[in-house]
């Protein structure tokens, strides 16, 4: 489930399918009946109808804040397909959600799930315009994600700095940041989109 999360998040939507297929079949052998919620969830990904996708995890939040679940991963799983079909106010406000509700004293796993949070809601606000705010994003997902030795993300935050700078007419600054963080970024095979957003704010 979680490799299928990953891809799902990367944009490879046939890796995804594919381990959701296993997953279903494995967590029904060894769990039995999943959610139906999460069923439909998992028929409406499979013929991309995002839409719907998209109401049924809303459905699942709500679901499990009433059951008093881990409300915080269903949000991500959330964040996710948002992500995908581009409603980057939908992203924020969720993203907002997650970081409003963080627990006091996360574990390393939440932790984690709340630099990527933050990373999330930056990006969406870049591609709304409102540059400060998504400023301020980038800088405590780069402190944070040194702290926790996850380069991958300090990378993103360095590369959402870059785009500001693009964005804000600052093109030394610009290119001195994207050509420092490319390199290591196209070593780590992100996702085609979120690399061709990169290399396009360094091309401009």
């Amino acid at each position: 489930r979680d490799l299928a999360v990953t891809y799902q998040a990367t944009n490879q939507i046939e890796k995804a399918l594919h381990e959701l297929e296993e997953w279903k079949r494995l967590d029904n052998l060894l769990v039995g009946q999943e959610n139906p919620l999460a069923a439909q969830a998992l028929d409406a990904l499979q013929k991309r109808d995002f839409d719907t996708v998209i109401e049924l995890q809303r459905r699942l939040i709500k679901q499990t804040e009433d059951e008093s679940g881990d409300v915080q991963s269903r949000r991500m799983n959330l964040t996710n397909t948002l992500e995908i079909v581009g409603d980057w106010r939908g992203l924020v406000t969720v993203c907002d959600q997650i970081l409003r509700d963080a627990p006091k004293e996360p574990t390393e796993d939440q932790r984690l799930a709340l630099v990527k949070a933050r990373l999330v809601r930056g990006e969406a606000q870049l591609h709304l315009g409102k540059l400060a705010p998504a400023a301020t994003d980038f800088a405590q997902v780069i402190v944070d994600a040194e702290t926790l030795k996850h380069g991958d993300l300090v990378l993103r935050g360095q590369l959402g700095n870059g785009r500001i700078a693009a964005e804000q007419g600052d093109h030394a600054r610009a290119v001195r940041i994207l050509r420092a963080a490319l390199p290591a970024w196209i070593a780590s095979r992100p996702s085609r989109f979120t690399l061709g957003e990169a290399q396009f704010a360094y091309a401009r």
